[in-house]
């Protein structure tokens, strides 16, 4: 692992940090800068029970978060959604385009073939204080049962995802519809990571601007748990630059930037990265690892890391 690029490690969120409706753990932060300042919008489960076969009886409660100069939670309030009957959103990741503010999230529904999950785009309205539920995307390929962790960007005037990591493909989205194009389809890139597990890479993070010619994400891969039937797995964290002009990856970290094991919370192994904010000289990843924690990583961490 790259421990030498982690300036420091912080809890920003713990369990009730937000209310009752904490109670149960809060994960998976988006955050978002925001003229200066770094936003979440965090998922907060009200108990235990979501672990523990409630899953589709409990619904997640979406917070906003505003973090103060230090990186201290600062104000929070909670936002209004609108799912169906039988649907669970969660996991609402950010981005910015066309001058809104939107969130690509999770959304999972059962019916009597079990469970299913899509990705969907809604509109975070913080006047209103709400989250309005958008269209679900429909992949341009052939679509699974499971879609999620599609990474979203603004490029131009055109909103673009990142659907998968290996192979490499990159649509076009059109949120008035729903409907995605592949503009990219580049098979299976060199991605030379050290560990790598049979499940294959895949999206953690919306690409974020790094510079003037880069966008800059998180991909992953993960290990299973040791114990049968216990979801914990080890999440392997890489870091990507991708080249504004191809929209294709130039450089990675060829070791995990993160990784995880020995954490706090329900699932030890659980560190997965939702998210990125580069606020100054500082990359301030946002990730869930039973709680919500933030990691300062120094601005060179690709520059010496530059392989593909």
């Amino acid at each position: 692992m790259t421990d030498g690029l982690i300036r420091r490690r912080e809890r920003i969120i713990g369990s009730g940090d937000l209310g009752a409706l904490s109670d149960g753990g809060v994960f998976n932060p988006g955050g978002i800068e925001i003229d200066g300042e770094i936003h979440l919008l965090c998922r907060a489960e009200t108990s235990t029970a979501t672990w523990n076969g409630a899953f589709r009886y409990t619904r997640a409660a979406a917070f906003w978060c505003t973090l103060d100069e230090n990186l201290n939670l600062g104000r929070f309030t909670q936002l209004a959604q609108f799912p169906g009957r039988r649907e669970r959103p969660e996991d609402w990741r950010l981005f910015r385009h066309d001058g809104r503010l939107y969130s690509n999230h999770s959304v999972y529904s059962w019916d009597e073939r079990g469970f299913r999950c899509r990705v969907a785009v809604s509109e975070v309205d913080l006047e209103r204080r709400l989250v309005r539920r958008g269209r679900d995307l429909q992949s341009a390929l052939s679509p699974q049962r499971q879609e999620k962790n599609w990474a979203m960007f603004s490029h131009g005037n055109r909103l673009l995802c990142i659907y998968t990591v290996d192979p490499y493909v990159v649509f076009a989205v059109d949120l008035a519809t729903g409907e995605t194009e592949t503009v990219i389809d580049a098979g299976s890139l060199p991605l030379k990571v050290r560990f790598r597990s049979g499940f294959g890479l895949f999206n953690s993070t919306n690409p974020i601007p790094w510079d003037e010619q880069h966008y800059l994400s998180f991909f992953h891969t993960y290990m299973p748990s040791s114990m049968p039937g216990v979801r914990n797995r080890l999440y392997l964290q890489y870091a990507m630059l991708i080249d504004r002009r191809t929209l294709l990856p130039v450089a990675i970290t060829p070791d995990p930037v993160l990784a995880g094991g020995g954490e706090e919370g329900v699932h030890p192994g659980v560190h997965f990265t939702m998210s990125l904010a580069k606020r100054g000289g500082s990359l301030h990843v946002l990730r869930r690892s039973g709680h919500a924690h933030r990691q300062r990583i120094l601005e060179r961490c690709l520059e010496s890391n530059r392989r593909l």
